[in-house]
């Protein structure tokens, strides 16, 4: 890496670091201010409440750090034009995309980053926020109320398997009253009753079970097995798809116009359950599966955003690359929510709802960038 690299990328980080604390304090100074009341009424500690917003940070990045990036780029470009330096850089034979290198790579860098956070990390951290937000209900009605969902039904399609569950629990994944059937490879119906069900080792187990399958002695009268344990290894469904199938059904297409609330597992494993899929709610899975994609890589298009402005020569003022950073970060943000309604709405094609705001506020800087060439 040369050293004007090192350079401008050290005076670039420390800016966004700084603009990166700020944001974050404020989210989860205002979501705590906002959830207060549930969490009182959820007897939360203090300890409590910041495992909490420890486990809300990846849900917070999605939102803070493209706006942190932006306002680091900004003010960076805007202090090495105040020193002449951009220009000096220039006037070395250096172009202005050989300059925007590192800048390039930090949005690389971060969109990446934060796609990692929304697949990986924000699934297990949400069930770990929704356990500690459950552990102290002191009422039994309520805790029931929160933690249990009532009459789940679902069909494997690939597997030909239909599952029907009286109650499942949100938070241990334990299930009540579960009746499944299917058809062998021969053509058998087989049918399983069981009190209650649960994940263990990768396989489900159920208690006390009444099972009824072909007799081949006597084909039309099916064989009935009563037993207090059965485990069942062939099972390929999930405790996470049964909660994906639970979170997209019950989702309302107002909650889903607004962002992008699934992870792409969730909508995959929804898709995989249902592949006759047609109409609204295909359409409107597919803007949250493009929503999703699209989504980390608002880093590197504010990094675009903020080049052509901040590499025009001549002195500025910090507060106005703040004024245009927020401006920016507004219309950049009205855009996407629009695109994402007009696409769960059947107006747009979902990849183009999910992608168009990228489009084209990344190539608009692209084509500034290449103005100021």
């Amino acid at each position: 890496m040369r050293l004007l690299d090192r350079y401008l990328l050290k005076e670039l980080i420390v800016p966004v670091a700084y603009a990166f604390v700020g944001f974050y304090i404020f989210f989860v100074a205002f979501d705590v201010f906002n959830e207060l009341p549930a969490y009182q009424q959820n007897n939360l500690g203090g300890r409590e409440i910041l495992l909490v917003c420890i486990y809300k940070t990846p849900e917070f990045l999605a939102e803070v750090l493209p706006v942190a990036v932006l306002l680091g780029m900004l003010y960076a470009l805007s202090q090495h034009s105040r020193n002449n330096e951009l220009v000096a850089i220039r006037a070395a034979g250096v172009n202005i995309w050989r300059l925007s290198m590192p800048y390039l790579f930090v949005g690389v860098t971060f969109s990446l980053a934060l796609f990692a956070s929304n697949e990986w990390l924000m699934p297990r951290t949400k069930h770990a926020k929704e356990t500690i937000l459950q552990s102290k209900i002191e009422d039994p009605e309520r805790k029931t109320a929160e933690q249990w969902r009532s009459n789940i039904s679902f069909k494997n399609e690939q597997e030909k398997r239909s599952w029907n569950i009286g109650a499942f629990n949100r938070i241990t994944y334990g299930m009540r009253r579960v009746d499944v059937g299917w058809t062998d490879a021969y053509g058998g119906q087989h049918r399983m009753f069981a009190e209650e069900g649960k994940r263990e080792d990768d396989k489900w187990v159920f208690e006390n079970v009444e099972m009824h399958q072909p007799d081949v002695a006597n084909p039309g009268f099916p064989l009935k097995i009563v037993t207090n344990r059965m485990v069942m290894p062939g099972f390929s469904e999930t405790p996470e798809l049964i909660a994906s199938e639970i979170k997209i059904s019950s989702m309302s297409s107002m909650r889903m116009a607004k962002k992008p609330r699934f992870s792409l597992r969730e909508i995959q494993d929804y898709l995989m359950l249902h592949p006759e899929l047609k109409g609204r709610k295909l359409g409107e899975l597919t803007t949250q599966f493009h929503g999703r994609l699209a989504l980390p890589w608002r880093c590197f298009v504010v990094i675009l955003l903020a080049l052509p402005f901040g590499l025009l020569p001549g002195r500025r003022n910090v507060m106005v690359a703040v004024g245009l950073a927020i401006g920016l970060a507004f219309g950049f943000l009205f855009l996407t929510r629009l695109s994402l309604a007009l696409g769960t709405g059947g107006h747009l094609p979902g990849w183009l709802a999910g992608w168009l705001p990228m489009v084209l506020f990344g190539g608009g800087g692209c084509f500034m960038i290449r103005r100021n060439a």
